[in-house]
């Protein structure tokens, strides 16, 4: 798929998750569920395998994601995997998230933050991971270290 595919579908999703009111959660659960796609090649195989009806595609995110995740979430991978587009949705779902932290450099964005005592703090995709990664480890020392145990 063409970069400006991509992006275009990338632009799309995050209207509408915007006009929905929900772009944080949204986002988070697309960038979840694309890492899924990556990692399980028997899923990403069953999202793009033109074998398979659109609508048989459609139906297994609907059984994987309903009631997991908001229904607007779930209607925005479907109508992705419906399209064609299974493959493309890392990337996509990728270059969603790129537009997101832009937009948290926004003045407006940057105003209200402030006005909540907040300031806005943007990482990719893979720098998120690694930040996970690197707080698992630190506080799984902790918690080993002082012997804390779940009662």
């Amino acid at each position: 798929m063409s970069d400006a595919r991509i992006d275009g579908y990338a632009r799309a999703l995050f209207e509408i998750a915007r006009a929905e009111g929900s772009i944080d959660e949204v986002e988070d659960e697309l960038f979840r569920f694309a890492r899924n796609v990556e990692n399980s090649d028997t899923l990403r195989t069953a999202l793009t395998d033109e074998q398979i009806p659109a609508a048989r595609r459609q139906a297994i995110v609907e059984d994987l994601l309903g009631g997991k995740a908001t229904p607007t979430t779930v209607q925005l991978v479907s109508m992705v995997v419906g399209s064609g587009r299974g493959r493309e949705l890392p990337a996509i779902i990728d270059r969603l998230a790129q537009g997101v932290a832009a937009g948290m450099h926004h003045p407006d964005v940057v105003k209200r933050l402030q006005a909540d005592g907040s300031e806005a703090a943007t990482s990719t995709p893979a720098q998120f991971r690694v930040h996970i990664a690197e707080e698992r480890d630190k506080w799984t020392k902790v918690i080993r270290n002082a012997n804390i145990r779940v009662q």
